[in-house]
């Protein structure tokens, strides 16, 4: 990652139904180090009731020390989240790299 000059920021999934392990604290942590963008996908949404669901985000985001914003809740099965994650998705390519931003 460090010498990705195509690089323009990762998109790091967790599943919703659980915790952040340390292993995801960690790669967020070391991502904020080099400076990279990242957006955070929760997956399975849908197999959190639906009044769990926004107190879910919350807290996630709490843990890992992210707004609420860089959080997107996600469905690979009914499609929640979707449209968002696109849009975030082009608006990170769209970006330049990076590294020319943190040069």
């Amino acid at each position: 990652m460090r010498r990705s000059p195509q690089l323009r920021g990762v998109v790091q999934l967790i599943d919703s139904r659980h915790d952040p392990t340390n292993d995801d604290e960690q790669m967020l942590n070391f991502l904020a180090e080099l400076g990279v963008p990242s957006i955070v996908v929760l997956t399975k949404i849908d197999k959190l009731a639906a009044a769990e669901a926004r107190p879910r985000v919350s807290e996630i985001a709490g843990l890992l020390g992210v707004g609420d914003e860089q959080v997107i809740p996600f469905s690979a099965v009914t499609g929640h989240g979707r449209d968002e994650l696109a849009e975030a998705i082009l608006s990170l390519v769209a970006q330049p790299s990076w590294r020319e931003a943190t040069a």
